[in-house]
């Protein structure tokens, strides 16, 4: 009976305090642009926020973070804002960008339950030459791709990682989300690799690709919809074979989550 009445004065008292009424967002914006040559790197670092790419006809990078701060106060939000930086290393052949947070102070659970509540977003919207090497890493949010070609190395924790109308080959992983790919050309003796934890995985494949197949998941199915020139295993959860000419390497592998396999 005390823990419930206590539990009431607490609710009564965020309800009333002018925290819970309104929170201050400061929203402000970034941008780069870079000359680059083609086959440029790209490489990105983000911790909350989604990043969006998409190949255009230019020998250029064009980057725009969209920041939004959260913060108790129009002061403190301001404070954040001033203390964020972007560290930029440029080349024509080489671009990385690295997003330096300020160090937010952890609060109890008074703080919380107060409103003192403060958090940093950063939304990145990437425009890179048709032929781009992409090494992306994030932590709180998603990674989408479009229309680029060449190697790719994809990582985040908590969100989706979407790819379409891509050429080439790479490395895709996440720990909760799905992953969709969809290759319009993978090379003769590519490696494709694609890893979730928790969700599924759909992949579609361009005509005469060719590799060794192996898709595995704990607790879902597989679907194949594609040829296998050569089976080694095929199960409800596990498929082992080979692709077209078998000279390249598909590695999919989730948990929590369904594997499917079609034609592009």
């Amino acid at each position: 009976m005390i823990k419930r009445t206590i539990l009431l004065v607490l609710v009564l008292l965020f309800l009333s305090s002018p925290a819970a009424l309104s929170a201050y967002v400061l929203k402000d914006t970034w941008h780069r642009s870079f000359d680059v040559v083609e086959g440029v790197e790209f490489i990105l670092r983000n911790v909350n926020g989604g990043i969006e790419i998409e190949g255009w006809e230019r020998n250029e990078i064009d980057v725009s973070a969209e920041i939004k701060i959260k913060a108790p106060s129009k002061s403190k939000a301001r404070e954040l804002l001033e203390k964020l930086t972007f560290e930029v290393e440029a080349g024509s052949d080489r671009v990385r960008i690295d997003t330096e947070r300020p160090r937010i102070r952890q609060v109890g659970l008074l703080g919380s339950i107060f409103g003192d509540k403060t958090t940093i977003t950063i939304g990145y919207t990437v425009k890179v030459p048709p032929r781009t090497i992409l090494d992306i890493k994030n932590t709180n949010g998603g990674i989408s791709v479009d229309a680029v070609e060449g190697r790719f190395d994809f990582r985040t924790v908590n969100g989706s990682i979407t790819i379409t109308s891509f050429s080439g080959e790479g490395e895709a992983s996440t720990v909760n989300g799905a992953i969709e790919c969809f290759i319009d050309a993978f090379p003769a003796g590519g490696d494709l690799e694609l890893k979730t934890v928790n969700g599924g995985i759909e992949l579609a494949l361009p005509e005469g690709a060719g590799g060794t197949l192996d898709a595995r998941t704990a607790n879902g199915r597989i679907g194949l919809d594609l040829d296998l020139r050569e089976t080694v295993r095929i199960k409800r959860s596990s498929i082992k074979g080979v692709i077209g000419d078998g000279t390249g390497t598909i590695y999919l592998k989730t948990v929590n989550g369904g594997i499917s396999i079609v034609p592009r």
